[in-house]
């Protein structure tokens, strides 16, 4: 599967980064434009215009404060709102372009999902797709909460303890994953809305279930992925080093990994994620 994601992002590398610089260059741009009309700009400017070496704990407190009210409160905070949802859904028409893409060779990014879907989906896909990784955010923040309380009992009994404890969190972590990485997936692929907020939850724990090995392992694959990614980065900042300086090695590796996981990292594992998903979706759906 990695070999023939590897193939298909070669052979349509144009149209996967057309699809990724859209979603990406849209949600920076609605973010910059409407984030203009915000009035957190003004509390920021009031901060920037004020700071000084005298500025008291409680006087950052107090910016800190006003700050939020004015992000996510009123006016800033519907402004937030419709620029989160905006981005998400920018962010499903690149997962769906993606499966079109897959599913139909021929696709060109004109006749993409992101020009050709109803704009009244702009409002229902993010709101369908917040409903239904909310209950998969909330067993997340549990599954963190309850693995904290249990890493601060067990650290009281000596290192071992601990690092058993730190695989069986791993492998809960890998399980949650599996069952929660289908959901955002099966949004973008339900092009007909087969599915509601509740359907789309339930289906995608039916999936993640039946194909629980086949995730899993895509999950660890990209992971391998990443970790090869840094230690190769690694290597070359070990053999440049002597030879440049460790300022400029710093830089030039900086910059390589930010090339890397832009066009060529990112890409990879965002197309082996839909192709595995893909398959899976066009034999359950």
């Amino acid at each position: 599967m990695l070999s023939d994601s590897i193939q298909r992002l070669k052979r349509h590398y144009g149209y996967f980064m057309g699809t990724i610089l859209i979603a990406t260059v849209g949600s920076s741009v609605i973010n910059r434009i409407l984030n203009m009309f915000s009035p957190a700009n003004d509390q920021l400017n009031t901060f920037i215009t004020s700071v000084n070496e005298t500025m008291t704990p409680d006087q950052l407190v107090q910016f800190s404060q006003d700050f939020f009210k004015a992000q996510y409160t009123g006016v800033g905070g519907l402004i937030a709102l419709i620029t989160m949802i905006l981005s998400v859904f920018l962010r499903i028409m690149q997962r769906r372009s993606y499966f079109q893409k897959l599913n139909f060779p021929e696709m060109r990014i004109a006749d993409s999902a992101f020009f050709h879907t109803s704009p009244v989906k702009i409002i229902t896909l993010p709101i369908k797709s917040f409903f239904a990784n909310v209950l998969g955010w909330i067993a997340g923040f549990l599954l963190l909460f309850v693995s904290g309380l249990i890493f601060f009992q067990l650290s009281q009994y000596g290192n071992t303890a601990s690092l058993v404890f730190v695989l069986i969190f791993m492998l809960l972590a890998l399980a949650l994953s599996v069952f929660l990485v289908p959901i955002s997936y099966l949004i973008a692929y339900d092009v007909e809305g087969k599915y509601n907020f509740w359907a789309t939850f339930t289906k995608s724990l039916t999936v993640a279930k039946n194909n629980f090995g086949r995730i899993a392992k895509s999950l660890i694959v990209i992971l391998l992925i990443f970790i090869v990614f840094f230690i190769l980065i690694g290597l070359l900042g070990f053999v440049m080093m002597d030879g440049v300086g460790a300022i400029v090695t710093v830089g030039l590796l900086g910059l390589l990994t930010i090339i890397g996981l832009i066009f060529w990292v990112g890409p990879l594992v965002e197309v082996y994620m839909a192709q595995t998903l893909n398959h899976i979706f066009n034999r359950e759906y």
